[in-house]
Formats: structure tokens, sequence, C-alpha cells
């Protein structure tokens, strides 16, 4: 009787581990300092699983720990995979180290120097009028290194960013509408200890958009889905990615097709408006009633109509 208690108890850890893939899990560990050689406590350090679209999606995050008096720290337990560490403390820039790549049972050394970096500031005005909260991003290669809202002048500024060079991403929404209104700045330089300013931003809001848009109100984008035996998709969720990696996901769609003031689109048409002019953007239909697809565009500063072909 124990000898049968034993082997099904033993088949039974037998499948967990099979199950589990016998996996014990690798490690990122490290130091955290600052430009001093000085140890930093209570830094949050999180782990982010790299195979993914977008930035900081929550079931994204592998583990969170917190650096200790002598400025370590150690995530364990994670899956083999590729993994972008993210270190943050107050008084300091963020700073990530991407690209690591952890294996089973063994450890991957990450240290990290925090600096207090540079700013970015400037304004934003909306149908001509300095407007607040709304929300300006400093951004590479799609991560987020910053972010600020404007206040009642319509003032920003971006305090403790790394010194490199970076995409600015702006986001209105209209109070009414909901509708989100995007705007970038390319090429932005930062520098520890100064300021990059007059970073401007001038956009018109959803409800003020001339049937012939132009500069400050940029291009309207209307992006539909098509399958390959031209059959329009419904309940349309896409992004349009710029040329460096952010992505300004697109509103919620009509799902009746051929709105007043658009093209004639059948099926589910998103609409991005007071899109920026420029080459290398790229539309993705993350998900349609017909599956999914991108297209590289260029965009202007007029209205344009993109199909892009799912499967």
């Amino acid at each position: 009787m124990v000898r049968g208690t034993l082997k099904r108890s033993m088949a039974v850890c037998i499948l967990a581990c099979v199950a589990s893939a016998c996996f014990a899990g690798g490690t990122i560990s490290g130091t955290v300092e600052d430009s001093g050689e000085t140890a930093i406590s209570g830094v949050k350090v999180i782990v982010f699983d790299d195979s993914w679209l977008g930035r900081f999606k929550l079931d994204q995050v592998a583990d969170v720990t917190e650096t200790d008096a002598n400025g370590d720290y150690s995530n364990t337990g994670l899956d083999p995979d590729t993994y972008t560490v993210l270190f943050g403390k107050d008084g300091y820039a963020l700073h990530y180290e991407h690209t690591k790549v952890v294996t089973d049972e063994n450890t991957t050394d990450v240290d990290a120097t925090l600096i207090t970096g540079g700013s970015i500031s400037g304004n934003v005005q909306v149908d001509s009028t300095d407007t607040q909260g709304v929300g300006v991003h400093s951004m590479k290669n799609g991560w987020v290194y910053g972010m600020a809202a404007t206040d009642a002048n319509g003032d920003y500024s971006i305090a403790k960013v790394e010194a490199g060079t970076y995409t600015l991403l702006m986001v209105y929404v209209e109070p009414n509408t909901r509708a989100r209104v995007y705007d970038i700045i390319g090429s932005v330089t930062v520098t520890n200890g100064q300021d990059t300013s007059d970073k401007d931003f001038s956009v018109c809001s959803d409800e003020e958009i001339p049937a012939d848009p132009g500069p400050p109100c940029r291009g309207t984008l209307y992006v539909a889905a098509q399958d390959g035996d031209e059959d329009y998709a419904a309940n349309l969720a896409c992004a349009l990615v710029g040329p460096d990696g952010h992505a300004l996901m697109c509103p919620d769609a009509l799902n009746d097709g051929n709105p007043d003031s658009g093209p004639d689109l059948k099926g589910a048409i998103a609409i991005f408006h007071s899109v920026p002019s420029g080459s290398g953007f790229e539309i993705k239909i993350l998900s349609s009633s017909l599956g999914t697809g991108n297209n590289t565009v260029t965009l202007t500063s007029s209205a344009s109509t993109e199909t892009v072909t799912v499967e």
C-alpha cells in the first residue's frame, strides 16, 4: 500500500515537472550606482518581456524588485527569454538595458549607472490656444523615457531625461468626443544638465479640422482593411507606428463606414486626425473580423486613405 502511494506521488511529481518543462528559471542581477560610483538603494527594477508590440503593457512585466542598501538587486525565476530591464528612482533619469538574454539556471549580470540627465520643455497650442492637460512623452525606439502634462499656460517640462536623441510624442484628448490628436517632433537632442527648450506643438482639435487640412492641422488618415476576396473588415483595432518605433493607437473605428466627411470606404474605418507628415510610417491592423496585416505608408498634410490587406 505504501509502495503504491509512493509510486503515485512520484508520478504526480514527474507530470508536474513535465508540465513546467522542469525549468528552475534564470536570474537577472546586478548593482546600481550613481555617476560617482556610489550605490543607490531603493531603485525600482522592472523586467519586461521583449517579445511584444507596444510598451508598458502590464501583463508583459516579468518581475519587479528594488535595490538593497548596497545597490544590489536580483530578479529570479525568469523564463528563458530576451528581456529589457528598466531602472527608476525619483531624482534620477529612467535608464533601460535592452536585449538581455536569460537562460535556465544561469545568471545574467546587468549593472546600471543612473544620472540626473537633462530636460525638455515647450508649449502646446490646440486651435491656436494654450491648452492645459496635454500629454507629451519623450521616446526612443518605442520606449518612454519621460513624460509631462501641460500647465494652465500650455507649457510643459519633462525633467530627468538621459542624454540622447529622442522623439517627442504629443497626445491631446478632445474633451467632448474623446478623439485623440497626435503630433511628433523628431531628433530632439538632450544634454546632461541642460534644458532643450522651445519644442512647441500646434494642432487642431477633432472638432476644428477644416475640409482641406494643412498646417497646423496636419493630415487626416482613413484606414480600412480588406482580405484577398476584397471583403471589408469590421471591428478594427490598429496602430500607426512611427519610423522610430513609437505607436499611435487608433480610436474606435466607425463600423458602418462611409463617414460624411471621409472617403468612400466600406466596413470599419479607423480615423487618425492631425497625423504628422513623413515617410516610413507603418499601419498595423492588430485585429479585425478578417485577420491582421500591415502597410508602410508616407503621410502628408492632406486627407488620405489606406486600405490594408489582411489575412
